[in-house]
């Protein structure tokens, strides 16, 4: 009986938390982790891995604990790293910002946004995003071996006046809102909601695209900004597909806003860049002859499924999922290469 229970107390000993937040020891650690430990490491924590990925020397895998905190790691084939990671309490921001070993070795770079500080150590970056509605921080960390990235990411963020969030650029034909990952392209959301306001499908058909982006999981779909691919995609698919009815990708490729040709349904990513600044967006688009992003569910050009399709309620901010031949508006994007 006393073995039964001793052995009994070891197994629920050895069974992780539910999940517990990592401290800054722990994100360092994972930083610098092979993807042969990671797992394991995560595990131990009581995080759930959801995606591994692995190509040679590229992997790319993701973790997740309550359905709201994750963390994704992932290493390119060029050799460029990155570890992003949310802080969802103020007490552990707190913390962050106190610790001085956090920042001692980094020189602060220049930012072309309000909520995004910008770091460097040598080859490692470290970003700090804070989103003051909802409470969180992102934190993410990069390592790149190449000059090139870095000369690109400081030319663009001291470009200020220029691409800041917000800023008004008609011969872009729309408002800046915000960079690409590597800061080599600037994003620009049209003046106006396609079909005069009125909501439309993304297709009749409930496939999975091929060569568009297709997760159901948020740390993935988080970091989707590849909207001109997938738009790409989808328009070949409903041409193909011989759809009778314009669709969501059909109506953002087809406009010419500025005169550009280049138009595209944006992905999830570039979609919550808006939500994340919808309040200095809508207030160029006013001021500029535009219209605000309306208070409804939005398309994005990322797929959750076969079946649904990623988007957000612009009335809550609620990032969630609709069905393919659902009714939701249009409001297209492009990208603008920054020299």
């Amino acid at each position: 009986m006393v073995k039964l229970l001793g052995a009994l107390i070891a197994l629920l000993l050895a069974v992780p938390a539910a999940g517990q937040s990592l401290s800054m020891v722990d994100l360092t650690r994972v930083f610098h982790m092979s993807p042969d430990d990671l797992p394991e490491f995560m595990r131990g924590k009581g995080w759930n891995g959801n995606t591994t990925v692995i190509d040679g020397d590229a992997f790319d895998m993701g973790w997740q604990y309550n359905n709201v905190e994750d963390i994704v790691v992932k290493k390119s084939a060029d050799g460029s790293k990155f570890v992003s990671y949310r802080l969802h309490r103020q007490e552990d921001i707190d913390a962050y910002r106190a610790n001085k070993i956090n920042f001692d070795r980094f020189e602060q770079l220049p930012s072309n946004k309000k909520n995004v500080e910008i770091y460097r150590h040598k080859f490692i970056l470290q970003m700090l995003t804070t989103n003051t509605t909802k409470g969180t921080m992102t934190i993410r960390y990069e390592y790149h071996p190449e000059a090139e990235f870095w000369s690109r990411l400081i030319d663009a963020n001291s470009k200020e006046d220029t691409y800041a969030v917000g800023t008004f650029l008609p011969q872009e034909g729309g408002v800046v809102i915000g960079l690409s990952p590597d800061s080599a392209e600037a994003y620009i959301v049209a003046m106006e909601d396609m079909k005069h306001g009125g909501g439309c499908s993304w297709s009749s058909h409930k496939d999975d695209v091929e060569g568009c982006f297709n997760s159901n999981m948020w740390n993935k779909a988080n970091f989707d900004f590849s909207g001109r691919a997938n738009s790409k995609a989808i328009y070949k698919y409903v041409i193909d597909n011989k759809e009778a009815q314009a669709r969501a990708v059909q109506l953002a490729c087809d406009y010419r806003g500025g005169r550009h040709d280049d138009w595209y349904l944006p992905s999830i990513a570039q979609l919550k860049m808006i939500a994340d600044n919808k309040n200095d967006i809508d207030a160029t688009l006013r001021s500029n002859g535009g219209i605000s992003i309306a208070k409804v569910w939005y398309w994005s050009s990322s797929q959750y499924n076969e079946t649904m399709v990623w988007s957000i309620n612009f009335a809550t901010l609620i990032i969630g999922q609709s069905a393919k031949d659902g009714h939701d508006r249009v409001r297209p994007v492009r990208s603008v290469k920054l020299k």
